[in-house]
């Protein structure tokens, strides 16, 4: 058997699937239909890496390169882009997630920005200094939701 990783692109769930060795294409969106309950002929599956991104019929996923370690299949319901009715969103149950976010003299505390501009600056450098200042904050506030 082999184990093949593949992000639900629409959740971000990791679905962990497992297959004979020498397994098609076809039998992986089998049992992604199983799983997510999504049709075959809306199923589309991206990989990021070699020369074909689309994983098609009729091929092994050996000459996908897979299983490989850091090898994700990304997978997408085509309906989700369609203009008609798109199939029903799946059901994720996240968990709720308190985080305490920086303030900006915070995020920019030992900085070089903490201080603003000083003295007689053109006003594209003051411009520039606020924007890496700022740039600076966001950064850190996000590295708050990575943990």
């Amino acid at each position: 058997m082999m184990k093949i990783d593949v992000c639900h692109s629409l959740t971000g769930e990791l679905l962990d699937i497992e297959l004979p060795e020498g397994a098609l294409v076809e039998e992986l969106r089998n049992v992604l239909k199983k799983q997510t309950g999504v049709e075959l002929e809306s199923q589309v599956l991206i990989c990021e890496w070699g020369p074909e991104k689309n994983l098609v019929k009729g091929k092994p996923l050996r000459h996908f390169g897979l299983p490989a370690d850091g090898h994700t299949i990304f997978f997408y319901d085509s309906s989700w882009f369609s203009a008609a009715e798109p199939t029903a969103l799946p059901a994720v149950g996240l968990p709720r997630v308190e985080v305490q976010l920086p303030t900006q003299e915070e995020s920019l505390s030992g900085s070089s920005f903490a201080g603003g501009p000083a003295g007689d600056v053109e006003p594209m450098q003051t411009a520039l200094l606020n924007y890496a200042a700022n740039f600076t904050h966001w950064k850190r506030t996000a590295e708050v939701y990575e943990r």
